[in-house]
């Protein structure tokens, strides 16, 4: 997370290099940018970023204001960003990576022989390969001459034909110049390599050195990252007894602070202080490291973009939520403990202890939804009230979202789990919705499909409230739990019957009778309790009841005049 604080170009080089790196991680990517290029530590700084960060901070300021940046890179931080932002899958995105070219000549001529050091041979002959072809004149198969406005000569040996010339085509050809005169030996490999070489297979093992390079970066395989989402019982975390990752690098100065976006939400969370508190105490490299590769780790399972910054925000989000939750649990909300906690124990292991409680949770729902028994083409189970339905519907998603309803009433949307609180709130909501089918059938003495079949298909705003609201009106009427729908007369004798004459509210003793009579507490029963006192109580009772207007309760629609009998 970067800070909105800026810092003067003099008293940012007034600071420890040490300083000045743990500075730059927490301002925004332009003054980050300002502030390295007015250092004379400018090329030490950018060096001692991890690539995750620069490309980042790339990435937030945008590759054509990024040259001068470029410039300072080392050829392993090149190829690394690279390695995070040219490939779709298993293809080679040529576009993407000569916009990386592109910047890199505009800073000059050091970072593009940075580029041909540190780029694999394989690469940078797949990338020739799409815009020429190469010729041997030595070999008796070639043509005797040739000739034509394509045709590119830089060494006898090799004449170059560019099958593909665009925009881009002329710095291909810079791109060959500078190889064909710093190193002739490599050049002569390169032409031949394209000369020879199948596309495909080019292709295939640049795929493969490329993952091998993100897996030591953190970035594991796709099966192997998927392991993240397997549940972890507290009785089966293992201690910490070494780095997780990377192995440390033996010079202090040396080491990437690797760190990912550890509170990515502005609200302080508890997972947020409780690493303030680590790292200032027992210094945080490692733990900045961990989280860092368990971010990694996220993104690949959810199969990332890494250029897309809202896609890898949203990973990174994941990835500090479900630690918080596991975190959370693992210390009973105790900040103390908590510490103890991070300094025992991995940080993706308290993910997967995170992750098995919304786990068991969607198991807990999927099971509430079997109980209910109601119809496959009632789509988010529609006969169930707001918010109800759509909390279920939220619990019931592969990432299991929160509706934000459950505690803001008039909200819409869905958010990440960011608390054991909401855990513990969810379960209330799904124990609610698993007493359902037996609270029905006790007060009604009808299954809850049975009563879903009373909804008509064209009313939106008919909800299982109603139907019980019905029963317990009966039941206040003196006509029992029915579900005979109440008429103009009902409706007023029902006010006078629950309304509480000084509060407006619905009495006490009307509350704790019908509770009482249905011989169970019920979260869902007090919601539908809620709603007639807000929405039928305060009717004033000296205007006409019009059904139209009250969906909580099952109204008799008036029978229309009798037509006239002459017509």
């Amino acid at each position: 997370m970067t800070s909105s604080t800026s810092y003067s170009s003099d008293a940012f080089n007034s600071l420890p290099f040490r300083e000045k790196l743990e500075l730059l991680y927490t301002v925004s990517g332009r003054e980050k940018r300002d502030l390295i290029l007015g250092s004379p530590d400018a090329q030490r700084l950018v060096r001692s970023f991890a690539v995750e960060s620069l490309f980042y901070t790339v990435k937030e300021i945008g590759l054509e204001d990024s040259p001068e940046l470029l410039a300072l890179a080392s050829g392993s931080q090149v190829q690394g960003l690279v390695d995070l932002d040219c490939w779709k899958k298993d293809r080679l995105d040529t576009d993407s990576l000569l916009d990386w070219l592109e910047a890199l000549v505009e800073g000059g001529s050091l970072p593009v022989a940075e580029f041909l050091n540190a780029v694999d041979l394989d690469l940078l002959v797949l990338l020739l390969k799409r815009f020429i072809r190469v010729y041997r004149t030595d070999d008796p198969d070639e043509p005797p001459e040739i000739e034509g406005p394509e045709v590119f000569e830089l060494d006898e040996h090799y004449p170059i034909v560019f099958h593909r010339w665009d925009a881009r085509a002329p710095l291909i050809r810079d791109l060959l110049e500078e190889l064909y005169e710093r190193d002739y030996s490599y050049f002569v490999t390169v032409m031949e390599d394209i000369w020879w070489g199948v596309e495909s297979q080019l292709e295939e093992a640049s795929f493969q050195v490329r993952n091998a390079r993100l897996q030591d970066r953190g970035f594991p395989d796709f099966f192997e990252a998927l392991e993240i989402y397997r549940p972890l019982a507290e009785a089966e975390l293992p201690e910490r007894i070494e780095v997780l990752g990377r192995d440390a690098r033996d010079e202090e100065d040396d080491v990437p602070l690797e760190k990912a976006l550890l509170v990515p939400e502005p609200e302080r969370s508890f997972l947020s202080e409780v690493l303030d508190r680590v790292l200032t105490e027992h210094g945080g490299d490692e733990i900045r490291r961990e989280m860092a590769f368990l971010t990694n780790r996220v993104m690949v399972a959810e199969g990332v973009d890494f250029s897309d910054r809202d896609a890898v925000r949203a990973a990174v989000t994941l990835a500090h939520d479900t630690v918080n939750l596991g975190l959370e649990h693992l210390s009973h909300g105790d900040r103390r403990q908590a510490v103890e906690v991070i300094r025992r124990r991995y940080l993706q292991h308290l993910f997967r202890v995170g992750w098995g409680l919304l786990h068991s949770l969607r198991r807990r729902a999927k099971r509430a939804e079997e109980t209910l028994g109601l119809p496959s083409s009632f789509s988010e189970v529609e006969f169930l009230d707001t918010p109800y339905r759509e909390a279920l519907a939220g619990f019931l998603r592969p990432k299991p979202r929160y509706f934000e309803a459950i505690d803001a009433r008039g909200q819409t949307g869905y958010r990440a789990f960011a608390s054991v609180r909401d855990v513990d709130r969810a379960g209330e909501v799904v124990e609610d919705l698993a007493a359902l089918p037996d609270l029905v059938v006790r007060f009604l003495g009808q299954s809850l499909p049975e009563l879903a079949t009373l909804r008509p298909s064209n009313a939106d705003d008919f909800r299982l409230s109603a139907v019980l609201l019905t029963g317990f009106a009966n039941s206040v009427l003196g006509r029992g739990p029915s579900l005979q729908p109440l008429d103009a007369e009902d409706l007023s004798r029902l006010r006078r019957a629950t309304a509480d004459s000084e509060s407006a509210g619905l009495r006490t003793e009307v509350r704790e009778q019908f509770l009482g009579s249905v011989g169970r507490t019920s979260g869902y029963l007090e919601f539908c309790l809620r709603r007639f006192e807000e929405e039928f109580l305060p009717i004033m009772p000296q205007f006409a009841y019009d059904p139209r207007y009250i969906t909580c309760l099952m109204v008799a629609t008036p029978a229309p005049p009798a037509a006239d009998a002459r017509r």
